[in-house]
């Protein structure tokens, strides 16, 4: 998930997004629902990890903008 955070991290975020979303698709042929379930969940858990890591990264790179 890290490597996402690298270059430009809304685009980079989108394409995570939607690799996450084929993932979870490529998923439901092979576990049943509850199991998608909670694999599902897990993906948000880390979606909200990285959106926090985003908006991190980008109030510091404000800061380091206006220090320049």
């Amino acid at each position: 998930m890290e490597s996402i955070m690298q270059g430009n991290g809304k685009g980079r975020l989108l394409t995570t997004l939607s690799l996450m979303v084929m993932a979870v698709m490529l998923l439901q042929k092979h576990y049943d629902s509850s199991q998608l379930q909670q694999q599902l969940y897990q993906l948000e858990l880390e979606l909200e990890t990285t959106q926090r890591q985003l908006q991190r990264l980008q109030t510091l790179n404000n800061v380091a903008g206006k220090v320049r």
